[in-house]
């Protein structure tokens, strides 16, 4: 079976509605439409889970939205009780699920319940796990930008067959796209190729071939590509393995 790196651009309230519901996050990659209904419930399982990590996206979210949305998501947050201050303590995280009832997501012209076009995509096929090693020499995430750029970021969800969805907030995105554009990055991944070791260290698909050199090269130069849209978009970027 193919295991498929997908990447999905996503807008900071969307984002924040999937944080609220980690269930929902496979709708992504199969069809998308940023003005989506939230999800009716908010159980007590997603509310324990979301604790931590609710608030913060939350405010990474209101920061990168535009002024229209921003305004609408406040003036919710005001009826609700829920300040900004309540989000960094993480006190408003069980009112929080209100803010998103229908009618809430904005497209990118800031106007409610608008259609907008399918999320852009991208899909690594099977050359992620070679792509992630170029970029770090490593088999498995570390802690550097660039060993997160493509198998990194924050879990979100159940595991759907080879790990769960992972997510990067607009800022992470911002870290992404400006290391990827690091001077002699390429250079240093041409260095990093090596198809028997890459093969020994059972690098994804494995059986790698000089000629595939050119082939990742490639890969990644569309991946730098994606997150500089979603940087340039002020977008959220949610990625998994399926």
């Amino acid at each position: 079976m193919s295991m498929i790196a997908r990447f999905v651009q996503i807008a900071p309230a969307r984002l924040a509605e999937i944080l609220l519901d980690p269930s929902s996050v496979i709708d992504l990659f199969e069809s998308y439409e940023e003005t989506q209904d939230p999800p009716a419930g908010f159980s007590d399982t997603i509310r324990d889970g979301a604790r931590g990590l609710v608030p913060r996206a939350l405010l990474d979210s209101l920061d990168a939205m535009d002024p229209a949305a921003r305004e609408f998501m406040l003036r919710r947050m005001q009826a609700q009780g829920i300040g900004t201050g309540a989000l960094e303590s993480a006190a408003g995280v069980d009112g929080a699920h209100g803010l998103l009832a229908p009618g809430a997501a904005h497209s990118e012209s800031g106007s409610a319940g608008r259609s907008s076009p399918l999320a852009p995509m991208l899909a690594l096929e099977k050359s992620w796990h070679g792509l992630h090693y170029l970029l770090c020499g490593e088999v498995e995430p570390g802690p550097t930008v660039l060993s997160q750029a493509v198998i990194g970021g924050l879990e979100l969800g159940d595991d759907y067959g080879y790990g769960p969805a992972r997510y990067f907030t607009p800022s992470q995105v911002d870290a992404v796209a400006r290391e990827l554009h690091r001077a002699n990055l390429e250079a240093e991944m041409k260095s990093r190729f090596n198809a028997r070791r890459m093969s020994s260290l059972d690098v994804y698909p494995r059986g790698w071939t000089p000629a595939d050199a050119a082939w990742l090269l490639n890969e990644f130069r569309r991946l730098r590509d994606f997150y500089d849209e979603a940087s340039t978009r002020q977008r959220a970027v949610v990625t998994c393995i399926l």
